[in-house]
């Protein structure tokens, strides 16, 4: 719980900022590159959740990764970050600052698990077919998962469609428990 509270407060204070400059897509770019950069070594990310390590070390190591790669708004943000032993919390502050992003767009985000890769062009089939029955653009997060077998289940929101072959044997399973009860 403490977890979502610091990682929304920190998001809704970079939000408000990126809508009161205009700069949503730049920052959240900024922001993406900034995680990616600061995590893409296991060492680096370690130093930077310590809380061994101080603060002014964090920062330097900030100033230096993500020099010139990201604008001030990011680079100061992950500063305060820094200066209050935040930094923990970074990936959690981009899931909902690029949530907050989507909702002012009224964009959806839909997980999609497929048994088998899908490429661009069936991906892009599956965000219009979603979009034309959610009356509004949708975002895809895509997984594969073997487990399902074949087919694909959606989850946007609190809905789930379930197209999977594993969902369709499991309600034929169902199906044959309910009839076998009733003959019994």
């Amino acid at each position: 719980m403490l977890h979502e509270s610091v990682s929304a407060r920190y998001a809704d204070a970079l939000f408000q900022a990126a809508e009161d400059t205009g700069k949503q897509d730049e920052i959240q770019k900024d922001l993406r590159i900034a995680v990616d950069l600061l995590s893409s070594n296991r060492e680096l990310e370690t130093a930077l959740k310590s809380p061994a390590v101080p603060n002014d070390v964090k920062k330097n190591i900030i100033i230096r990764v993500i020099s010139g790669r990201t604008g001030n708004e990011v680079r100061n943000f992950l500063l305060v970050m820094a200066d209050r032993g935040r930094l923990s919390y970074l990936k959690a502050v981009l899931e909902e600052f690029d949530s907050r992003v989507r909702e002012s767009k009224g964009i959806l985000l839909a997980h999609v698990e497929t048994a088998v890769p899908i490429d661009d062009e069936m991906k892009k089939k599956l965000a219009q077919s979603l979009a034309e029955w959610k009356k509004k653009p949708v975002q895809l997060v895509v997984e594969v998962n073997p487990e399902i077998l074949g087919g694909v289940i959606v989850r946007i929101g609190d809905h789930m469609v379930d197209g999977s072959l594993s969902g369709g044997l499991r309600e034929i399973d169902q199906n044959f428990q309910k009839t076998a009860a009733y003959i019994r």
